[in-house]
């Protein structure tokens, strides 16, 4: 006879099973000081979504991590190594006006080799596990999957860091937030993240929650449904987290349409256009 498990030991079991899943494609960003060749010191920055399309890979991140800083100092660790991302960069600044702060997102397309050198640790999401019509819902279907910089703490002696994921299950925050903290219903997707009243999953207890600096860059997945016969439903990327609202009750991202759209129009990949908004290009570096 199988064990009988409560609706809540379900969900967590489920959010699980995913999380699992999407660290396979959720790296964390590293910046590594100038000049340095040997013996590599690094600090974690952000976080990032590998994707694949055409027999191309690209990394997903936020805009405000690239801008101001050297590409060829930024990178991913795979095991002791630090692969540096060469590839083509096409980024929204979101210091360049109120429509680029808004959008903030960084689509990277890596060498191959720069990708075959990630596959021992990392998986590239395919374009059938993005949702780019998505229509947002105020219910409990988003799952955030990141790395926050203050969890990475770095070992000198056996040269390693040691990480601590960020994993939310949380909503889409109410329509009267976007006003509040102008941002546009079509092109960003903000969800629910009450930083100093969360509610733990199981107890109910309530207590201040990690501080997500960091996540930027990382993937909001949508769970259609939790019920199934799969040990892991399915899920779809359906946004890029930019940041936190000034108040801490919300977490931010752009909706995963306007990646796409940069990525037919920059890359030209053979995507479907966009019916929901398109993309100003014109303030892309």
């Amino acid at each position: 006879m199988g064990k009988i498990i409560n609706t809540t030991d379900y969900l967590q079991s489920i959010v699980n099973n995913i999380s699992r899943e999407v660290f396979n494609y959720t790296p964390q960003l590293y910046l590594k000081k100038k000049g340095q060749d040997e013996n590599i010191d690094v600090q974690a920055i952000a976080s990032g979504v590998l994707i694949t399309a055409d027999r191309r890979y690209f990394l997903l991140t936020a805009g405000h991590v690239i801008e101001g800083r050297d590409p060829e100092d930024l990178g991913i660790l795979v095991g002791n190594t630090f692969n540096i991302l060469n590839g083509n960069i096409k980024y929204v600044n979101p210091y360049f006006d109120s429509v680029s702060f808004k959008t903030d997102i960084a689509i990277w397309e890596l060498d191959e080799n720069v990708a075959q050198s990630l596959t021992p640790t990392y998986n590239f999401l395919s374009l059938n596990q993005i949702d780019l019509h998505h229509s947002p819902l105020i219910k409990p279907q988003y799952l955030i999957v990141g790395y926050p910089w203050k969890k990475s703490k770095a070992n000198p002696i056996k040269r390693k860091i040691k990480v601590r994921p960020f994993v939310f299950l949380t909503k889409q925050s109410q329509p009267d937030v976007y006003k509040k903290i102008k941002h546009e219903f079509h092109s960003n997707l903000i969800l629910e993240y009450k930083q100093r009243q969360i509610k733990e999953f199981g107890s109910g207890i309530v207590k201040k929650g990690v501080n997500p600096e960091g996540i930027s860059g990382c993937g909001v997945w949508f769970i259609p449904k939790f019920i199934s016969t799969e040990s892991v439903p399915e899920f779809k990327l359906v946004g890029i987290i930019i940041g936190q609202d000034q108040i801490k009750r919300n977490i931010i991202s752009t909706r995963i349409h306007l990646v796409t759209e940069v990525l037919r129009i920059q890359f030209g990949l053979n995507i479907p256009a966009s019916s929901i908004t398109r993309i100003d290009i014109d303030n892309m570096s």
